[in-house]
This record gives structure tokens, C-alpha cells and sequence, in this order.
């Protein structure tokens, strides 16, 4: 498991292991019929717009256009936690 800590870029938080550690934590019950909240608030169309290191230069769209696909695997990540656990299916994002 990584660090708890969060990633950040200028203060913001990009992705958390707590994020994931939550997920897995109550993934359980949610198979149980037991519904879980999880309020995972991105920073994306907000200024300044900085895509970390490996994001940078690989969208072909500039700046903002890394940082959307840095926001996209993020919540790609999310989305392979969910599956990992079993309850993709029975999950609403938005």
C-alpha cells in the first residue's frame, strides 16, 4: 500500500492513497447491500492548470489538455478500484 499522503501539485490534492485505502475499506458492506459516500472532488477546471511530470507534453492539446488527461486517469484509477473490488456495477459517478 503507498503512503497515505497526498500527491499534490501548487497545494492541491491530485490523487490520495486514502482515496483508494476508503474504497477497499468499504467495499465489503457495499457488497452487502450497505452503500458507501465517497466525495472525491478533482480541481480540474479551476486554475492553475499543471499536470505533473508524466502528463506533461502528452495530450497534443497544451497545458490544459495534459491536465484533462491526467484528471482522466485519475478517475481511471478510481474506476479500476472499483472493478478490483467487484462493485463497478453497483456504483454511481458523477
Amino acid at each position: 500500500m503507498p503512503s497515505a499522503a497526498p500527491r499534490t501539485v501548487c497545494g492541491r490534492v491530485i490523487a490520495s492513497p486514502a482515496y483508494f485505502a476508503f474504497i477497499e475499506e468499504h467495499a465489503g458492506s457495499a457488497r452487502r447491500g450497505t452503500p458507501f459516500f465517497l466525495y472525491l472532488a478533482l480541481s480540474a477546471p479551476h486554475t492553475p492548470w499543471l499536470p505533473t511530470e508524466p502528463f506533461r507534453g502528452t495530450s497534443g492539446a497544451g497545458t490544459y489538455g495534459d491536465f484533462v488527461a491526467q484528471v482522466d486517469a485519475t478517475v481511471g484509477r478510481v474506476m479500476q478500484a472499483l472493478d478490483r473490488e467487484g462493485i463497478a456495477e453497483d456504483t454511481l459517478l458523477f
